[in-house]
């Protein structure tokens, strides 16, 4: 909306100004869809608002970077699973009711992004199996630290803990 003040030349200006905004929003929305502008961030939003590899991040306390890293209910039960020993994705899905295939894709994704969790091929197609790498076999005793916190907090409250699957070894 231009203001009623404007006449004449000033008019005609403000409508090319005007005129070159709506160019070059327009040139700007189609440079995002074709995925092309420079400016256009490549991660999902997921990873955006999460935060998902924030190179050169600060952290306030090393405790605020270990939760970014392996927090959130289905990364740290997903991988006190693979701490047993590799699973297949199907074997995955069994040990994890409550997690939909999307979810556990893309949690499977993050941490093989992290570098937890590694994709091992095997002789036969569709047989691939999901491990802990070695940065992942560092997170043993935390999970160890979490499997026993669990048990002595579930027989402090009086909560039944109906493990899926195969039960979680210490």
């Amino acid at each position: 909306m231009r203001p009623r003040s404007l006449i004449g030349r000033d008019q005609l200006l403000w409508r090319v100004r005007r005129q070159h905004v709506a160019d070059i929003l327009h040139d700007h929305a189609a440079l995002l869809r074709l995925r092309s502008c420079p400016c256009r961030d490549r991660r999902s939003t997921h990873h955006r608002v999460r935060g998902v590899n924030r190179l050169g991040a600060r952290y306030r306390c090393p405790v605020e970077l270990a939760v970014d890293l392996v927090g959130g209910k289905w990364k740290t039960v997903l991988l006190a699973r693979l701490k047993e020993r590799p699973h297949r994705y199907g074997e995955l899905r069994k040990l994890a009711p409550g997690l939909s295939d999307k979810m556990l894709t893309s949690r499977l994704a993050e941490l093989q992004e992290l570098g937890f969790v590694a994709r091992v091929p095997a002789t036969e197609p569709g047989r691939d199996a999901y491990a802990l790498t070695k940065a992942g076999e560092r997170l043993r005793p935390v999970l160890d630290a979490l499997y026993r916190y669990g048990l002595e907090a579930a027989a402090d409250r009086a909560v039944v803990i109906e493990e899926a699957g195969s039960p979680l070894t210490r």
